[in-house]
């Protein structure tokens, strides 16, 4: 990747720490090396006139990479930090903030698909892993209440009883009895740089916590004939992953595995964030955004009212496909 790849992997590093104070200008900096990265002047041109034509048309950029060791190591990088270059009196944009213009990421086609997409009912499941990490305890009754809140707005929405402090048996026999579209995971998460794998924190022993890598999670949610449609990681790391590994990270295996879209944290939040997150996420879904255009809001919504300019590419959302989903689809929909 030459010295504007090792450039970026130095930023990369300094946005896992906690401590280091970011301001817009740094991330733009940062954002246009990574454009500057991914596109060449002539594809970023014709990128650039269907945006500036679109009309009343969403832009729905789906980055999808080759699973070759130097694309893992391209994958990896946090895309949705991307920022557009400068124009004579317009300072360039950043991506995931212009109108009309959605980012996502897929994985490479041929992975199983079991997820159903053409969603008349959505079921939501809550889940909450072990309480105790080094974030403390976990506050998941504030997100429940926003999902409950959403359905009473959403009749096609009904929300499964909360799975608290469940083992990996036990949430594996929850998705198994109750097949919900949506599993909404409220907990801790992390990413180990030695194995290449994420894990979330479940239920262990004698009321600890076990961690459960990427495989263990994809085997507990997907089956041969039912995975959920959307897996949402209210997680500090979820979205992590490492440039060793093809598509190593809880996100984009369980998307292998036959999820259709999974929604994470690809650094580490506070569980404040990771709150306001996923209300304002549920709030946009209760206005029939589709689920890109909630994350879109839901990221905006958590970099606006934080200081930490680092927040607004924090989010990312993994799907097969850019077709969208969650949303209401007559035109009676509100906007």
């Amino acid at each position: 990747m030459g010295l504007e790849g090792r450039t970026l992997r130095v930023f990369e590093r300094w946005l896992m720490e906690h401590d280091r104070e970011w301001d817009r200008e740094d991330i733009r900096v940062f954002g246009q090396l990574l454009h500057q990265l991914l596109f060449s002047d002539k594809v970023w041109t014709w990128i650039r006139h269907q945006i500036d034509n679109r009309g009343d048309d969403t832009v729905r950029l789906q980055l999808e990479f080759p699973t070759d060791a130097a694309s893992s190591r391209l994958a990896t990088l946090p895309w949705e930090f991307m920022c557009g270059p400068d124009r004579p009196g317009d300072d360039g944009q950043f991506l995931v903030l212009m109108p009309g213009v959605l980012l996502s990421r897929s994985v490479p086609p041929g992975t199983p698909y079991r997820a159903t997409v053409d969603l008349q009912e959505v079921r939501i499941l809550p889940v909450v892993g072990a309480h105790n990490d080094w974030l403390g305890n976990v506050d998941y009754k504030p997100v429940v209440r926003a999902i409950k809140k959403t359905a009473k707005t959403r009749p096609d929405f009904t929300v499964c009883k909360a799975a608290v402090d469940v083992s990996e048996d036990e949430l594996a026999r929850t998705v198994a009895e109750k097949h919900p579209h949506v599993v909404h995971y409220i907990g801790h998460g992390r990413f180990n740089s030695e194995t290449g794998k994420g894990s979330i924190a479940l239920k262990g022993a004698a009321g600890r916590e076990e961690w459960i890598d990427e495989d263990r999670l994809a085997e507990s949610l997907c089956t041969d004939d039912w995975a959920p449609t959307v897996v949402v990681l209210h997680a500090c790391e979820g979205g992590a992953n490492d440039y060793e590994y093809r598509y190593a990270g809880l996100a984009p295996v369980l998307v292998g595995q036959g999820v259709h879209c999974v929604v994470a944290m690809q650094y580490p939040v506070t569980n404040e964030t990771a709150i306001a997150f996923s209300t304002a996420l549920y709030e946009a879904l209760a206005c029939h955004e589709f689920l890109d255009q909630a994350v879109q809001s839901a990221r905006k919504v958590i970099w606006q009212d934080s200081k930490d300019a680092r927040l607004l590419g924090v989010p990312m959302i993994y799907q097969r496909t850019a077709e969208p989903l969650l949303g209401e689809k007559s035109e009676r929909a509100k906007r």
